[in-house]
């Protein structure tokens, strides 16, 4: 599927990139889009920026990937409502260090409020950890 995969709504930006990362290429055009959203979001005054909806599960990210997703993110101070994960099998203990990472970045006003980590590679150890 082509398209736009990040999407400016009222309430912020809709990121719907589920099953849509899987082509070569369809990444970095996803992480562009991604950063050109929210760079347009601060030009506006929209600080922090805000993500209603960030959807990326059932692809098979690599750590690389999904380290730039969340060090795009964290460099933003981006404030995602919810986060879909779900059904990414490359979504392991490692990653989860990534995303508890931008968290701690985070403040209690734009911590997301919603998250789907279901059918990932996180063990018990890598839960307890996040």
């Amino acid at each position: 599927m082509s398209g736009p995969m990040v999407f400016n709504t009222p309430g912020g930006l809709e990121v719907k990139a589920r099953r849509r990362l899987q082509a070569p290429g369809s990444f970095d055009k996803f992480l562009e889009e991604l950063a050109n959203a929210i760079t347009q979001k601060e030009t506006q005054g929209q600080t922090p920026p805000v993500i209603q909806d960030l959807d990326i599960s059932q692809n098979k990210l690599s750590f690389e990937q999904f380290e730039a997703v969340f060090t795009q993110l964290g460099a933003h101070n981006v404030h995602v409502q919810r986060l879909r994960l779900f059904g990414c099998a490359t979504l392991n203990d490692g990653v989860i260090g990534i995303i508890g990472d931008y968290f701690r970045l985070l403040t209690k006003e734009n911590a997301p409020t919603e998250m789907h980590l279901s059918d990932c590679a996180i063990t018990t150890d890598g839960f307890l950890t996040f």
